[in-house]
């Protein structure tokens, strides 16, 4: 189990490092302590002395004193909280993985038995509960996610039952570069993830939130985003070969340079998308009236090149410009369809 990698890992060095640090910021905070109040009493014992003095220039030396104390007090005071929260979510987080850990390593690992169904039931509301708790921390966030992944839990790859992530809030959380290949996401809330270079080849995003998340040379090729909200996120360079945009939302999406060859774009909002540079050639299901709502559509490729398909983790699809003129063609009979352009008040404001 890959709790068990958690669990090992803070055991052997982290958790032992937390008890160290915290010993020595107490000892640090007890000397801190005793400079700061003697600071304090000495210059409180000289404004004593002073206010029986005409001359007022002298207080400056103990009221400078005084407020470099309040101030010193005030970090230290910010810094504790600030480990205090942090120590706070770690043990809210090894306490989720391990009841996890738990209950898996307990049940038969079979999607069609009533057990296993309830240990997913049991582990779904686990997760909400801990992703309440911690939600205002997008690290413990990201390390929920790729724990739930790597214990095939919202694995399309496997043949046992996926966990529900409806609800589910991982907003925020910093997932770059990682792998998940074949993630069930679903309903998922990702709102302003950084998934920049991330694989999601043949994922289900279908239904999540992705409002401006961070998908710049992501891997998405196959992947199911039919009815997601991709509003205002960063698809530049991404990889959308063969993707599913069915009814989707990508209002105000940056799209420039991303592959797009052989995608559905049924019903896909496309109101305000940045299209310059982006590959559309073997695009199906869109009209346009779609492409024309998008910004910047007369410098998209829709036609006139060939590609070659490479490996997308070494080197991105190869694509050379056979016939650009046909590529200026298509765009000359899309501009010259004016039965598919919009009415006025409906038109995208070009920057």
């Amino acid at each position: 189990m890959i709790t068990s990698l958690f669990t090992n890992t803070e055991e052997k060095s982290p958790k032992h490092q937390t008890n160290q640090n915290i010993k020595t910021l107490k000892f640090y905070n007890l000397i801190m302590f005793g400079v700061i109040t003697t600071i304090i009493f000495f210059g409180v014992v000289l404004i004593g002395r002073l206010l029986f003095i005409e001359d007022t220039i002298n207080l400056v030396i103990p009221l400078t004193l005084i407020l470099v104390a309040f101030t010193a007090t005030k970090k230290i005071t910010s810094e504790q909280k600030t480990i205090n929260k942090k120590n706070r979510e770690e043990k809210i987080l090894n306490k989720y993985l391990k009841e996890i850990d738990d209950i898996l390593l307990k049940t038969i690992v079979d999607s069609q038995t009533d057990t296993y169904k309830s240990a997913i039931n049991v582990v779904r509301y686990k997760t909400l509960t801990v992703l309440r708790r911690l939600n205002n921390s997008p690290q413990c966030k990201a390390i929920i996610l790729l724990f739930l992944y790597d214990t095939q839990l919202i694995n399309n790859q496997n043949n046992n039952q996926n966990l529900d992530l409806r609800l589910c809030n991982f907003a925020q959380a910093n997932l770059l570069g990682t792998n998940l290949l074949g993630a069930n996401l679903a309903k998922a809330n990702l709102c302003q993830v950084n998934l920049c270079q991330a694989n999601l080849s043949k994922a289900d995003l279908s239904r999540a939130n992705l409002c401006g998340a961070d998908l710049s040379g992501t891997n998405l090729c196959g992947a199911d985003l039919s009815g997601t909200n991709l509003c205002g996120a960063d698809l530049s360079g991404a990889n959308l070969c063969g993707a599913d945009l069915c009814q989707a939302d990508l209002s105000g999406a940056n799209l420039y340079g991303a592959y797009l060859l052989g995608v559905d774009l049924c019903e896909a909002n496309l109101l305000g998308v940045d299209l310059c540079g982006a590959y559309l050639l073997g695009a199906t299901n869109v009209t346009n009236q779609q492409i024309k709502s998008a910004n910047t559509w007369e410098k998209a490729v829709y036609t006139g090149a060939i590609y070659t398909k490479a490996n997308w983790d070494n080197e991105r699809i190869r694509l050379i410009a056979e016939n650009t003129q046909a590529n200026q063609n298509k765009i000359q009979d899309i501009r010259n369809d004016t039965i598919s352009d919009l009415e006025d008040g409906n038109k995208p404001e070009k920057n």
